[in-house]
């Protein structure tokens, strides 16, 4: 089982995450024209590091004056960057139109026109990009539509090209139309090489559609190949305009399942050689690196807790450790230090917590949470069998002007309480947490919590009484609660 990752989500802290659009303009001598087109990078995007790349043509649902286009780029920047289910990814939006296009039913291949284009994208647009935005070698293309029936010509006629296709409602206007059908130099490319097919219909659309789709599905299905990775979902009740609004997350998290493949993993041997070996097949899959984020990490560190690799969690705190490293990230490899346990590690990393946060953090919500965390797990985890060691780190945290949020107190009082070390002093920061009335939802402190904690409190200074009363109070908000009622028996 893996073990949880806090996350900003979970802390209710909310960023403004985007994509950057840039719009470009390239004069091609292959054209001997200009051809516009918009690159979204993602967020964080450096020139040190490669990028998957999905091309797409501005029409049909992936058009309409770019609101397609915004859809697409929406959709990645979700599954990348809040549930990183897919790399951080560029997106490049051509301004073309059908003449430009120029695929023909009838024939099933492309018009003087199109080819020129083709070769003009070949020679000049994608090396461009991966030359100046950084994009890798992987490439996805999405069309919808009359585009999406051009992603079939470039499958069967651009082998290499393109490694993943997402299909949405293809079109074939009549029966006679060319079949989708691979000859056997198409096969055998694609024996040798990874590639991804998604193929999206909606069961409001025309019926044609909706055979084409399966005809497409079935041919991938005859290609003898562990190469080949399809996929065909039917949806019901959509038609032909509000399918991308649909099938684009599925879309995507097939196309770059083996990105995520390696997380269903739940056990290994060797932490260590179980990244080494992620890190190659993503750099074979997809020329990227594996990326430092709260998924990966979360994983390989679950892994080495499970195992008690020590190694390998040394290893994985080393990899994801970056000078983009936050603060939250340190809490959590402090935490799993705690869980393994590696008690001087998880030190460490609650110091590197607390040093990043108030270095780089103290502006936002997470920097101040990130404080009180640290504190409350350096005294209570890490320092569980030093009460003196707790108790001084908790006096650090009360002496921190960074640390503003009252709920200290409530902790400094809990662990004296719960320890029955330095009571008096303790009682005096419960009584003082209660008398703030301070919103401590955030950390899940309920009204009884406090009231339980000053009856303990009381009761181990042997005032009766006034541990009753308080005893009384914890129940009377929340009547069943154990050790209250089993504290207030043995008055």
């Amino acid at each position: 089982m893996r073990l949880p990752v806090l996350t900003a989500a979970v802390m209710m802290v909310v960023t403004a995450a985007a994509q950057k659009k840039i719009s470009e303009k390239y004069v091609s001598s292959v054209l001997q024209d200009t051809v516009a087109y918009n690159v979204w990078l993602p967020e964080g995007w450096n020139s040190n590091q490669q990028y998957p790349c999905l091309y797409l043509y501005n029409y049909g649902a992936l058009g309409f004056d770019e609101l397609g286009e915004n859809l697409m780029v929406t959709d990645v920047e979700y599954y990348s960057d809040v549930l990183q289910k897919i790399p951080k990814t560029i997106v490049v939006s051509l301004l073309l139109n059908k003449n430009r296009i120029d695929y023909d039913y009838k024939t099933g291949q492309l018009g003087k026109s199109g080819l020129l284009f083709l070769r003009c994208l070949k020679q000049e647009i994608i090396p461009l990009v991966e030359q100046k935005f950084k994009a890798s070698a992987s490439r996805t293309y999405a069309g919808h539509s009359y585009s999406a029936s051009y992603a079939n010509y470039l499958f069967l006629h651009e082998p290499g090209l393109f490694n993943g296709y997402i299909v949405m409602a293809p079109e074939k206007l009549e029966p006679a139309d060319p079949l989708f059908e691979p000859d056997q130099k198409i096969i055998d490319h694609y024996n040798t090489t990874t590639t991804s097919y998604y193929i999206a219909t909606g069961s409001y659309d025309l019926g044609r559609r909706q055979d084409y789709g399966e005809e497409i599905f079935k041919k991938l299905k005859q290609i003898d190949s562990t190469k080949i990775r399809s996929k065909y979902d039917r949806y019901i009740a959509v038609d032909h305009m509000d399918i991308a609004i649909k099938a684009l997350p599925a879309a995507l998290e097939y196309i770059y399942r083996p990105f995520t493949s390696y997380l269903d993993i739940d056990s290994v041997g060797n932490v260590t050689e179980e990244l080494e070996r992620v890190e190659k097949m993503l750099k074979q899959l997809y020329g990227l690196p594996l990326e430092k984020n709260s998924t990966n990490y979360g994983h390989f560190l679950s892994l080495a807790v499970k195992s008690k690799d020590t190694a390998g969690l040394l290893k994985a705190l080393s990899y994801f450790t970056a000078p983009s490293t936050k603060g939250l990230d340190f809490v959590n490899f402090a935490y799993f230090c705690d869980q393994f346990p590696f008690p001087a590690k998880a030190v460490e990393y609650y110091r590197k917590a607390i040093e990043k946060s108030k270095k780089d953090e103290m502006n936002t919500v997470q920097g101040a949470f990130n404080l009180v965390m640290s504190y409350r797990r350096l005294a209570f985890n890490a320092y569980k069998d030093d009460k003196a060691k707790g108790w001084s780190v908790l006096q650090e945290a009360l002496k921190d002007t960074a640390v503003k949020d009252p709920v200290i107190h409530f902790y400094v009082g809990r662990f004296a309480a719960t320890n029955d070390y330095q009571v008096k002093e303790g009682l005096k920061h419960l009584l003082f947490f209660l008398s703030s009335k301070a919103d401590a939802k955030t950390w899940s402190i309920n009204g009884y919590d406090v009231y339980y904690m000053i009856g303990k409190s009381y009761f181990l200074l042997k005032d009766k009484a006034n541990a009753k009363t308080y005893l009384q109070k914890a129940l009377d908000e929340r009547p069943h609660y154990p050790e209250a009622t089993q504290l207030l028996n043995s008055l």
